[in-house]
């Protein structure tokens, strides 16, 4: 494991209606800050929160975002998902559903790391990447 310096977290501005989700927010907030974890955070910008952090916690879209950044090479920081009262759950079959399919690699589908728990989630985010896979996206056309 590596140690967790700073993590960034990207929040909705809504707290959404069961107060599971602000009780999770704060189960995280407390155990990052027993553990030493700095947060990363902020508004506006362009990338200078995921280049301070070791890793993103974040809302739906800036999430997916930062897992293609790191499937793609642009980074190469584990993502994860504090999945509260199973709210990513669908989303996370659908990651499974695609491996299964054939529409994403393993590999890339394990860049996601999940959890109920803010401690172990953060034991997840810990946790080595495996190396890159080779690119396969050309960035120049072949003639």
């Amino acid at each position: 494991m590596t140690a967790l310096r700073r993590v960034c977290v990207f929040c909705g501005s809504s707290r959404g209606t069961p107060a599971v989700y602000r009780e999770a927010a704060e189960g995280l907030a407390r155990t990052m800050v027993t553990r030493g974890i700095g947060l990363v955070f902020g508004g506006g910008g362009v990338g200078l929160m995921g280049v301070l952090a070791d890793a993103v916690l974040a809302t739906f879209e800036e999430f997916c975002e930062a897992v293609t950044w790191t499937q793609l090479g642009l980074h190469r920081k584990r993502c994860g998902l504090l999945n509260a009262a199973g709210f990513y759950d669908p989303l996370l079959a659908l990651f499974d559903r695609a491996v299964a399919d054939g529409f994403l690699r393993a590999a890339n589908r394990s860049l996601v790391a999940d959890d109920t728990d803010p401690a172990v989630l953060l034991d997840k985010l810990s946790l080595p990447l495996s190396p890159p896979e080779p690119k396969w996206i050309r960035t120049t056309e072949e003639t």
